[in-house]
């Protein structure tokens, strides 16, 4: 009996060990299958790591010798912001942000870049890219060829516009390449506007490179124009720089006369109209005389207005006009008269400088404004051209108490004070053995120079 009862208690403890065992089995087993289940849908919303963004590159354009446009298309930037995008390019079919690149803001979406610094005649390769947290992103890669020599119009600039009437004027131009493809037309094209085409008015003057002469006509009286030269090989139109001029007045308007009744002819050159000839006055506009100074110590020092003529020869000022000093242009110092005719004044030193500038700048500005030749200058008259028709004269002056240098320089008052004395003012000077100017030549006010007027 007892050993039944031994026997019946160990079965007992035996399945009590079974039955908690298999209860630890079922709970890992749930346990497993929760944690796959969880896994699983932590899978499903997981974001793919490190992804750059997604661009495309835009096809390439306005294709130059030197410069082209491109761009891109940033779709996706995988919720990293695009912290910069451009197009890198290089001559090797990869390029990347090491080689050379624009940067053309931030943020998704079609963006254009500016592609400048490329030689001739080159083959590159661009690719877009953006940039976010992962990584720069590229896009495909785009070949293109910039233009050669001779994919390109003529270059050339505009000649001045000189020998201007109230109907006519001449131009012309200087063509310096072709770009290797030879120039079958050339000329120049005018209008009212300020680029005019060879749609509007335009002459034609041969073929080639090199330069051209261009007479204008049928132009109105007293009207603004513009005119550029213009050359044409196979590629297309090139045109120089647009210069602009103001026609004659009409109706005689051509000369004035002064209270003495000596008549000047006048010019126009760019945007100013100047009498053609020193001013031989002695009175001032409104009739009044202006006093006359012979040549002499007594000029030394004088602040009141006066003239002269050099070496007090009525001849001479004739030819040259007389020689006034600076208190005879000053409306301060002369009563608040004007020398000039009525529409004229004195120019002040930045109007002599506009003039200078339209005809090339003072280092070649004596010249095309001197009178050719030596009947009025020394010889060598170096430089000189007239070309605008100014005709510039050798009249000398008065230097202390007597006349000097005569044919040597020509001297013209301006309005203007020197900024660093003012008991001296700028002279404009021209000089026989020099093409150039002087525009800020000042001198003592009691000097005794040239005067010429421009139209108001």
């Amino acid at each position: 009996m007892k050993l039944f009862l031994h026997l019946l208690s160990n079965r007992n403890n035996t399945l009590m060990i079974l039955r908690t065992n298999y209860l630890a089995m079922a709970s890992i087993a749930i346990s497993i299958i929760a944690l796959v289940a969880i896994s699983c849908n932590d899978d499903d919303n997981d974001v793919v790591p490190n992804q750059v963004p997604t661009v495309t590159t835009t096809t390439v354009f306005n294709i130059t010798q030197n410069s082209a446009t491109s761009g891109g298309n940033i779709s996706d930037n995988y919720d990293s912001p695009v912290t910069a995008r451009g197009v890198c390019w290089a001559t090797t079919p990869t390029p990347n942000v090491s080689d050379n690149k624009t940067v053309d803001g931030l943020g998704n979406g079609p963006f254009e870049s500016n592609i400048t610094g490329l030689s001739p005649g080159q083959t590159y390769y661009v690719r877009a890219y953006a940039t976010n947290a992962s990584g720069n992103g590229y896009g495909n890669s785009v070949q293109f060829t910039t233009l050669g020599s001779q994919g390109q119009a003529p270059v050339l600039t505009t000649a001045a516009v000189t020998g201007i009437t109230t109907t006519t004027a001449i131009s012309g131009g200087n063509i310096s390449s072709d770009n290797g493809s030879s120039v079958t037309v050339r000329g120049v094209c005018w209008s009212t506007s300020a680029t005019p085409t060879i749609n509007d008015n335009k002459t034609i003057d041969g073929t080639g490179i090199g330069t051209f002469q261009s007479n204008i006509a049928g132009l109105s009286a007293n009207q603004t124009y513009y005119v550029r030269a213009y050359a044409t090989n196979a590629i297309g139109t090139g045109y120089g720089n647009a210069l602009q001029f103001v026609t004659q007045n009409g109706g005689g308007g051509s000369t004035v006369t002064d209270p003495d009744g000596n008549t000047y002819n006048t010019v126009t050159i760019g945007t100013q109209v100047w009498l053609k000839e020193n001013l031989k006055t002695t009175k001032y506009n409104d009739g009044s005389l202006i006093p006359h100074e012979p040549n002499g110590w007594d000029w030394m020092g004088l602040t009141s207005p006066a003239y002269t003529w050099y070496e007090d020869d009525e001849e001479l000022g004739s030819v040259y006009g007389a020689l006034y000093n600076w208190y005879v242009v000053d409306p301060a110092s002369n009563g608040n008269r004007n020398i000039c005719p009525t529409g004229w004044h004195v120019p002040s030193n930045d109007e002599f400088k506009v003039l200078f500038e339209y005809v090339g700048g003072a280092s070649v500005a004596g010249g095309k404004l001197k009178e050719t030749g030596t009947e009025h200058w020394q010889s060598v008259n170096v430089g000189a051209t007239d070309e605008y028709g100014f005709t510039a004269l050798g009249a000398g002056g008065i230097k202390n108490n007597y006349s000097w240098n005569i044919k040597r320089y020509g001297w013209f008052w301006t309005t203007t004070t020197a900024a660093h004395n003012e008991e001296w003012a700028y002279q404009i000077a021209l000089f026989h053995g020099n093409e150039g100017v002087s525009t800020d030549h000042s001198q003592p006010k009691w000097q005794g120079v040239s005067v010429r007027c421009v139209k108001d």
